[in-house]
C-alpha cells in the first residue's frame, strides 16, 4: 500500500513538471515551439520546382505534441538560407509563362506562408490543425545547399530541414544575345570585326540546362557570315550540341544599317522544332573613318625649290578623336579588353584632276602619325615623277590624303578655298629667294582649330609678303575680348597663334586679321 501511494505521488510530480514546461501560468504560452519534420534527413536532391513536403509539428520540450497550438501557441518564422532565387537578377524570363522566372513558395496547412522578406516566411498559429500542419516548399532556381530553419529556436527541437539540391529541368527555350558595339548592351555590330554570340540552353525557370542538347543554328540572313575567321563556319548548316552557357565569335560580311532589314539568329531544339529562341534584331554598321581636313599646307601654296634642298615641308591634316566609329569596342562579356581601328595614312600627289600620273606616299611613322614630312629634294622627285617629259618653271601639283581602316577609306575634306576635292601647290625655282622655300599664293586666314574648344585653340594664318597686321578677338557685336597682334610685322609664310580662352564665358566669338590691304573675319565657339 506505501509503494502504490509512492508510486501514485511520482506519477503526479512527473504530470505537474510537464505541465509547468510546456504552460507559463503569467503568460498564458504554451512553453515549447515548432519542429520541422521531415521524413528522413537524407539529402534531398529534386528538379527545380518540385514540391518538398514536410510537417511542422508543435512539441513541448518533452517532445508532447501541444494539439491546442493554434490557440494556445504563436506564430513562426521559416529562414529559407543559401538560395538566391529571390534575388536573382534574371527576376523575370522572356518567356510567356506566368512562373518563368527564380522564385521560392512555401505552402503550411494549405495556404502560402506570408512572405517578410526574400528568404523569410511567417506562419500564423491558426493554421495547426491538433498541433500540426503540413507544409510544401518550392524552389525553381537550379541550388544546392538550400536549408530551412525554423525559429524562435527551441533546445532539443529539430529544426532545420535536410540539405536540399535542386537541379535544371528539361530544355524549354534557348536565351541568345549578342555582345554589341560599342557597348555590350547596343544592338550594333560592326562589318567585319568580331562580335560574340552568347548562348543558354533553358528550362522552363532560366535555369542553364547543362547536358547537352542538339542545337540547330539559322539566321534571317545566314549567307552574311564569313566563314573563314570566327566560328560561323562551324554554327551554321549543320548540327551543334550545346552544353550550358555556349559562346560563339562571329564576323559579318555585308552592312545592315538602321531602316533596313536587321539581322538575328536563331538556336532550335533538334528533338523539338517548338523550342527555340532567338537574338534581338541587330545591325551590321560600315565604320569608315570620320572626315578630316587639312590644316598645312595652305591651298595654292607656293614652294620655292631654289632653298636649301633638306629644307622640308610639312602636310599636316587632322586626326578626329575617335578617328573611327570602330573605337573602344567590346568584343565579348568576358574580356575587359577594348578594340579599335588602327588607321594608317597615304598622301597623293597627282598631275591633273583626272589623274595620269600620280606619286604615293605613307604618312610619317609608317603611315600612322597625321603628317608628312617631305624634303625640297623629295619633292623634286615628286615632281619629275609627274612630269617625266619635262617639268614646268611654274609646275603645279594636286594632293590630298586618305585615312584607311584596312576595310574603308575616307579622303580628306575639299578645299574650303575651291571646294575641290584635293589641295593644291606650286613649285617654282628662283635663286634670289632661297630663303624662302614655302610662300603662300594668297592672304589667308585658316579657321581656328580645335573649334569648338576649351579652352586654347590655334589660329593660323598665311602671308604672301611680309606686312604689318593686326590680330584681335571680338564678341559678336565686336566689342574687343583680346589683342593677339598689335601692329606686328611679319615674314611671308604661314604662321600660328595660340588663343586662350580660360577668362571667358562660353559662346561664339569672332577673329579678325587686319593688314594694310584687307581684313579678314572668321568665327569660333568657345565651350566649357
Amino acid at each position: 500500500m506505501h509503494r502504490a501511494i509512492n508510486s501514485l505521488r511520482r506519477i503526479f510530480a512527473v504530470a505537474v513538471l510537464a505541465t509547468l514546461i510546456s504552460w507559463h501560468p503569467a503568460t498564458g504560452q504554451t512553453i515549447g515551439g515548432v519542429a520541422m519534420e521531415f521524413p528522413s534527413q537524407d539529402p534531398i536532391v529534386k528538379t527545380v520546382a518540385t514540391e518538398v513536403p514536410f510537417e511542422l509539428v508543435a512539441r513541448d520540450s518533452l517532445g508532447n505534441v501541444i494539439a491546442d497550438w493554434d490557440t494556445r501557441g504563436h506564430s513562426v518564422v521559416l529562414t529559407v538560407h543559401n538560395s538566391i532565387a529571390e534575388v536573382d537578377t534574371n527576376f523575370r524570363s522572356c518567356y510567356s509563362w506566368e512562373d518563368g522566372y527564380s522564385w521560392t513558395k512555401l505552402m503550411v496547412g494549405g495556404v502560402a506562408a506570408t512572405q517578410r522578406s526574400s528568404f523569410v516566411f511567417e506562419v500564423d498559429k491558426s493554421v495547426f490543425v491538433n498541433g500540426r500542419a503540413a507544409g510544401l516548399f518550392q524552389d525553381s532556381k537550379a541550388e544546392a545547399g538550400i536549408t530551412i530553419e525554423v525559429s524562435p529556436t527551441i533546445p532539443g527541437l529539430d529544426q532545420r530541414s535536410p540539405l536540399m539540391t535542386f537541379t535544371e529541368g528539361d530544355l524549354q527555350n534557348y536565351m541568345l544575345e549578342i555582345t554589341g558595339a560599342p557597348y555590350p548592351e547596343s544592338d550594333t555590330v560592326y562589318v567585319q570585326r568580331l562580335y560574340e554570340l552568347l548562348v543558354w540552353p533553358q528550362d522552363r525557370y532560366c535555369n542553364t540546362v547543362v547536358r547537352e542538347q542538339r542545337t540547330m543554328f539559322t539566321a534571317r540572313f545566314p549567307g552574311e557570315f564569313d566563314a573563314r575567321e570566327g566560328d560561323a563556319g562551324t554554327l551554321f548548316g549543320g548540327l551543334t550540341m550545346i552544353a550550358g552557357m555556349q559562346r560563339f565569335l562571329l564576323l559579318s560580311r555585308n552592312a545592315r544599317e538602321t531602316g533596313s532589314q536587321a539581322q538575328w539568329i536563331q538556336a532550335m531544339y533538334m528533338q523539338d522544332p517548338a523550342v527555340h529562341g532567338s537574338t534581338r534584331e541587330y545591325y551590321v554598321l560600315p565604320h569608315a573613318p570620320y572626315p578630316f581636313s587639312v590644316i598645312d599646307i595652305p591651298d595654292s601654296t607656293e614652294i620655292n625649290l631654289a632653298a636649301t634642298p633638306d629644307s622640308t615641308v610639312v602636310f599636316r591634316w587632322e586626326r578626329p578623336s575617335p578617328p573611327d566609329p570602330y573605337t573602344n569596342c567590346y568584343q565579348s562579356v568576358f574580356d575587359p579588353s577594348l578594340y579599335s581601328d588602327q588607321l594608317r595614312y597615304r598622301v597623293f600627289f597627282f598631275d591633273a584632276p583626272t589623274p595620269e600620273r600620280s606619286v604615293e606616299m605613307d604618312a610619317d611613322g609608317n603611315g600612322l602619325q597625321n603628317e608628312l614630312t617631305c624634303t625640297l629634294a623629295r619633292l623634286r622627285e615628286i615632281l619629275t615623277a609627274l612630269y617625266p617629259n619635262g617639268v614646268p618653271a611654274y609646275a603645279r601639283v594636286l594632293w590630298r590624303v586618305e585615312a584607311s581602316d584596312g576595310l574603308y577609306v575616307t579622303a580628306s575634306n575639299p578645299s574650303a578655298l575651291s571646294q575641290l576635292p584635293f589641295y593644291r601647290f606650286f613649285l617654282f625655282e628662283t635663286e634670289t629667294e632661297v630663303a624662302a622655300a614655302v610662300r603662300p599664293g594668297r592672304l589667308t586666314l585658316q579657321q581656328n582649330y580645335p573649334n569648338p574648344f576649351n579652352p586654347t585653340t590655334v589660329i593660323t594664318f598665311d602671308l604672301p609678303k611680309a606686312t604689318t597686321l593686326t590680330l584681335c578677338v571680338t564678341d559678336v557685336l565686336g566689342r574687343e575680348v583680346t589683342l593677339l597682334a598689335d601692329r606686328v610685322r611679319m615674314e611671308a609664310g604661314a604662321h600660328s597663334l595660340s588663343f586662350n580662352a580660360a577668362g571667358i564665358p562660353p559662346g561664339v566669338y569672332l577673329y579678325r586679321l587686319k593688314t594694310t590691304n584687307a581684313v579678314l573675319t572668321r568665327r569660333m565657339v568657345v565651350m566649357k
